[in-house]
C-alpha cells in the first residue's frame, strides 16, 4: 500500500538507529521527506508496519506546512512514487497502467520522465476501450488476465474500487507486489 499514500504519520514513525544510518537519514527531496524515507526503506527491502493504538493527536489547521508547502502537494507525492517505481520497485518486464483517466495519464507521464514507458492502458470505460491514450492502446481490463506477463500499475483514484480490482486480479492468479501494485 506504500504507493497509494504515505503509510505512517511521520511523528509516530520509529526506526532502529542502524536502519536510519543504512538509509542515510532524512533528505531534502522535491517531495515530502518522510515519504521519501519510507520509499527508500521499501526499496532497501525493509519491512514497515503500523502498530495498533493512538500515539499522537495533532491540531489540523490551514497554516500547517503540509498545507502550505508545494512539496506536500498531490503532484509531488506522485513524483516520488514514479521516481521509486522507476528506481527499482517496478520490475524490468513490460507493464500496463490500469486507468485511462487523469491518474493513469499522470503516472504514465511521470514514469516516462523517469525513463520507464508503459506499453498501454487498461480500462473499463466503454468510450476509452479500443482507443488511444498518450499514443498507446487502451485495452479492456480482461486483457490483464490474458496470456501476457505484463506487470500492472493500478492508477485508479476511486478508493471504493480497490477491493474489486484486487479481487479481479487475484482471481486471475495475479499477486499484489509480484504482478501488480496500486499507485493511486
Amino acid at each position: 500500500q506504500i504507493f497509494i499514500e504515505s503509510p505512517i504519520p511521520n511523528p509516530t514513525a520509529m526506526f532502529r538507529r542502524d536502519a536510519i544510518d543504512q538509509l542515510g537519514g532524512y533528505r531534502d527531496p522535491e517531495w515530502p521527506e518522510d515519504y521519501d524515507l519510507y520509499l527508500r526503506a521499501d526499496q532497501a527491502g525493509m519491512k514497515l508496519a503500523k502498530t495498533g493504538g493512538v500515539y499522537l493527536r495533532w491540531r489540523e489547521h490551514d497554516r500547517r506546512l503540509t498545507r502550505t508547502d508545494v512539496r506536500y502537494s498531490r503532484s509531488r507525492f506522485q513524483q516520488a512514487k514514479a521516481h521509486y517505481l522507476a528506481a527499482g520497485r517496478l520490475p524490468e518486464r513490460p507493464f500496463l497502467i490500469w486507468g485511462g483517466g487523469p491518474s493513469g495519464a499522470e503516472m504514465f507521464d511521470l514514469l516516462l520522465d523517469c525513463g520507464r514507458a508503459a506499453e498501454g492502458f487498461l480500462d473499463v470505460h466503454p468510450r476509452r476501450i479500443g482507443g488511444n491514450k498518450r499514443g498507446l492502446p487502451v485495452y479492456h481490463v480482461d486483457e490483464a488476465l490474458g496470456g501476457h506477463d505484463h506487470f500492472i500499475l493500478v492508477a485508479v483514484g476511486a478508493r471504493n474500487v480497490r477491493g474489486e480490482i484486487r479481487q479481479f486480479l487475484e482471481h486471475g492468479r495475479r499477486r499484489e507486489g509480484r504482478d501488480f501494485l496500486f499507485v493511486a
